[in-house]
């Protein structure tokens, strides 16, 4: 999402030309769980970094994470979804269909604090990004770009 500002090059391609409809944009969701600084950065770059998609959702498992009022201040649409510690299963039913009825694309965790299940992820096989602009933080860390594994590492 990032390197060349592009999404996905399979995403919002058209392959007709002539008077046809141009391509939907490439919408993405972005996963919080804090203050959104993360988010931030992503929202300072719309336009010059990010340049095929629009961020259409935030979403929190923290009721008061001031990452939803920066994306409400920006105008993108920012949701609550509680997640219960007992059946994590819960929050990710619930995101599913949030992000289908948004038509979401692509799933942007930045500064995501829980660990979604490999069956969540590999329903967005290839379009979970982890995103963040703080390496010195990532040491023990794998950083890619599109992935369905779990990237932390102790």
């Amino acid at each position: 999402m990032l390197t060349g500002g592009e999404l996905s090059p399979a995403i919002g391609k058209s392959g007709s030309c002539g008077g046809a409809e141009a391509p939907r944009r490439p919408r993405a969701a972005v996963f919080v769980s804090g203050g959104g600084t993360n988010l931030q950065a992503l929202l300072d770059k719309r336009g010059s970094v990010i340049k095929s998609g629009d961020i259409a959702l935030v979403v929190s498992n923290k009721p008061d994470a001031f990452a939803l009022q920066r994306a409400k201040n920006a105008g993108i649409e920012a949701v609550y979804l509680p997640q219960n510690r007992q059946d994590p299963a819960l929050f990710e039913t619930a995101a599913r269909k949030l992000l289908k009825e948004r038509e979401i694309d692509v799933v942007v965790l930045a500064g995501f604090l829980a660990i979604l299940s490999a069956d969540f992820t590999e329903s967005y096989d290839r379009r979970i990004i982890r995103h963040s602009f703080r390496p010195s933080a990532e040491r023990g860390t794998t950083v890619c770009a599109f992935t369905r594994l779990r990237l932390h590492t102790a």
